[in-house]
């Protein structure tokens, strides 16, 4: 049961990154989730392994769902987000809107995944969630606007 929600979530933002129509340049969304996969994964493996914040199950389908969690569904939900949002340069009130919108869905869905056992935190709560998912929004504003002002040689 609960890897058939963690996959129709997925195929559903998939989907979605998919068909939205967008002015945001796919070379941008493209390294928008490579790097967002390369970062929250990497994240998702210390936290639990090196740092012991918390721990993930060792189910299979539990544990299946937990890697399309880090590997798929935060990084297209990344790139869905700043397909919404993207206008050349976003400032003010629009970015905060975006960055709360994306920290709290995601800081919730990751709720939702303690509550159906697919990891128990430790010293990890979710304070650490909605700062660890706002810097990464942050970062990926960051980087969007770095990757865009690179001139193509």
């Amino acid at each position: 049961m609960i890897i058939s929600i963690y996959f129709i979530l997925s195929w559903l933002i998939i989907a979605s990154v998919i068909l939205s129509r967008s002015e945001l340049p796919l070379k941008v969304a493209s390294f928008l989730y490579l790097v967002a996969c390369l970062v929250h994964t990497h994240m998702y493996i210390l936290i639990p392994e090196n740092f012991k914040g918390f721990t993930v199950s060792e189910s299979p389908p539990y544990y299946l769902s937990f890697i399309l969690w880090r590997t798929l569904i935060v990084p297209a939900f990344i790139v869905l987000i700043f397909k919404f949002m993207y206008k050349p340069f976003v400032k003010g009130g629009r970015l905060l809107l975006f960055a709360g919108l994306f920290t709290l869905s995601m800081s919730l869905v990751e709720g939702a995944g303690e509550i159906l056992q697919l990891y128990t935190f430790k010293w990890w709560n979710f304070y650490w969630s909605l700062l660890y998912y706002g810097s990464m929004f942050l970062f990926s504003y960051l980087l969007s606007i770095w990757f865009e002002r690179m001139e193509e040689p």
